[in-house]
Protein backbone atom coordinates (compact mmCIF):
# COMPACT_ATOMS: atom_id res chain seq x y z
CA UNK A 1 0.00 0.00 0.00
CA UNK A 2 2.84 2.40 0.81
CA UNK A 3 4.39 1.75 -2.62
CA UNK A 4 1.13 2.79 -4.28
CA UNK A 5 1.02 5.98 -2.22
CA UNK A 6 4.53 6.90 -3.39
CA UNK A 7 4.15 5.79 -7.02
CA UNK A 8 0.85 7.57 -7.69
CA UNK A 9 2.06 11.09 -6.76
CA UNK A 10 5.32 10.50 -8.65
CA UNK A 11 3.45 9.46 -11.80
CA UNK A 12 1.06 12.37 -11.44
CA UNK A 13 3.97 14.83 -11.20
CA UNK A 14 5.65 13.21 -14.22
CA UNK A 15 2.47 13.53 -16.31
CA UNK A 16 2.05 17.13 -15.20
CA UNK A 17 5.63 17.97 -16.21
CA UNK A 18 5.27 16.28 -19.60
CA UNK A 19 1.99 18.10 -20.28
CA UNK A 20 3.42 21.48 -19.29
CA UNK A 21 6.53 21.08 -21.40
CA UNK A 22 4.41 20.58 -24.54
CA UNK A 23 2.15 23.57 -23.95
CA UNK A 24 4.27 25.98 -25.99
CA UNK A 25 6.34 25.51 -29.09
CA UNK A 26 9.74 27.17 -28.90
CA UNK A 27 11.88 27.86 -31.98
CA UNK A 28 15.23 29.57 -31.43
CA UNK A 29 14.04 31.08 -28.13
CA UNK A 30 10.84 32.33 -29.79
CA UNK A 31 7.46 31.12 -28.59
CA UNK A 32 4.88 30.36 -31.29
CA UNK A 33 1.34 31.60 -30.70
CA UNK A 34 -1.56 30.60 -32.97
CA UNK A 35 -4.87 32.35 -33.49
CA UNK A 36 -7.85 31.66 -35.74
CA UNK A 37 -10.97 33.80 -36.09
CA UNK A 38 -14.50 32.40 -36.50
CA UNK A 39 -17.39 34.61 -37.59
CA UNK A 40 -20.41 33.38 -35.65
CA UNK A 41 -22.31 36.64 -36.11
CA UNK A 42 -25.25 37.52 -38.34
CA UNK A 43 -23.08 39.86 -40.43
CA UNK A 44 -19.92 39.72 -42.48
CA UNK A 45 -16.80 40.84 -40.65
CA UNK A 46 -14.58 43.12 -42.75
CA UNK A 47 -11.25 44.86 -42.44
CA UNK A 48 -10.12 42.59 -39.62
CA UNK A 49 -6.61 43.37 -38.35
CA UNK A 50 -4.87 41.42 -35.59
CA UNK A 51 -1.39 41.83 -34.13
CA UNK A 52 0.59 40.87 -31.05
CA UNK A 53 2.30 43.49 -28.90
CA UNK A 54 6.06 42.99 -29.22
CA UNK A 55 5.96 41.74 -32.82
CA UNK A 56 5.81 43.79 -35.99
CA UNK A 57 3.70 41.17 -37.84
CA UNK A 58 0.13 42.20 -38.63
CA UNK A 59 -2.45 39.80 -40.04
CA UNK A 60 -5.33 41.17 -42.09
CA UNK A 61 -8.55 39.69 -43.41
CA UNK A 62 -10.59 41.68 -45.92
CA UNK A 63 -13.85 39.76 -45.49
CA UNK A 64 -14.82 36.93 -43.16
CA UNK A 65 -18.34 35.86 -44.14
CA UNK A 66 -20.99 34.58 -41.72
CA UNK A 67 -20.07 31.10 -40.49
CA UNK A 68 -16.55 31.26 -41.93
CA UNK A 69 -13.34 30.47 -40.01
CA UNK A 70 -10.01 32.02 -40.93
CA UNK A 71 -6.80 30.14 -41.35
CA UNK A 72 -4.66 29.68 -38.26
CA UNK A 73 -2.18 32.56 -38.01
CA UNK A 74 1.19 32.14 -36.31
CA UNK A 75 2.94 34.82 -34.30
CA UNK A 76 6.47 34.13 -33.04
CA UNK A 77 7.07 36.15 -29.90
CA UNK A 78 10.70 36.75 -28.98
CA UNK A 79 11.83 36.43 -25.39
CA UNK A 80 11.05 39.50 -23.34
CA UNK A 81 13.48 42.27 -24.24
CA UNK A 82 15.71 43.74 -21.58
CA UNK A 83 14.93 47.17 -20.20
CA UNK A 84 11.44 48.62 -20.11
CA UNK A 85 8.96 45.96 -21.16
CA UNK A 86 5.46 47.16 -22.04
CA UNK A 87 2.81 45.81 -19.67
CA UNK A 88 0.87 44.45 -22.64
CA UNK A 89 3.84 42.52 -24.15
CA UNK A 90 2.47 39.38 -25.83
CA UNK A 91 -1.18 40.49 -25.79
CA UNK A 92 -3.32 40.44 -28.94
CA UNK A 93 -4.66 43.73 -30.23
CA UNK A 94 -7.03 44.10 -33.17
CA UNK A 95 -10.07 45.64 -34.77
CA UNK A 96 -12.73 44.84 -37.36
CA UNK A 97 -15.89 46.24 -38.92
CA UNK A 98 -19.19 44.52 -38.26
CA UNK A 99 -22.41 45.94 -39.69
CA UNK A 100 -20.50 49.21 -40.40
CA UNK A 101 -19.47 49.55 -36.75
CA UNK A 102 -15.82 49.40 -35.67
CA UNK A 103 -15.19 46.77 -33.01
CA UNK A 104 -12.01 46.05 -31.05
CA UNK A 105 -10.24 42.89 -29.92
CA UNK A 106 -7.99 42.86 -26.89
CA UNK A 107 -6.79 39.56 -25.49
CA UNK A 108 -4.60 39.73 -22.41
CA UNK A 109 -2.09 36.93 -21.72
CA UNK A 110 -3.40 34.61 -24.45
CA UNK A 111 -2.89 30.87 -24.48
CA UNK A 112 -0.61 29.63 -27.26
CA UNK A 113 -3.41 28.33 -29.50
CA UNK A 114 -6.76 30.11 -29.43
CA UNK A 115 -9.92 30.53 -31.46
CA UNK A 116 -11.70 33.89 -31.34
CA UNK A 117 -15.43 33.56 -32.01
CA UNK A 118 -16.94 36.84 -33.18
CA UNK A 119 -20.68 37.04 -32.47
CA UNK A 120 -23.32 39.77 -32.63
CA UNK A 121 -22.45 41.01 -29.12
CA UNK A 122 -18.63 41.01 -29.36
CA UNK A 123 -16.35 38.00 -29.15
CA UNK A 124 -15.33 35.05 -27.01
CA UNK A 125 -11.93 33.38 -26.74
CA UNK A 126 -11.52 29.62 -26.69
CA UNK A 127 -8.32 27.72 -25.88
CA UNK A 128 -7.94 24.99 -28.49
CA UNK A 129 -4.76 23.46 -27.03
CA UNK A 130 -1.87 22.31 -29.16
Amino acid sequence: MKKKLVVFPALFCLLLLIGCSKSTEVKDNYTSFYIAIANNSSFDVTELVISMVGIEDIQQISVLAEGEISQRFEFQLPPEPSGNIPICYGDYDGSYLQNSEEMYIGIILPNTNILVRINDDGYTVEDVGN
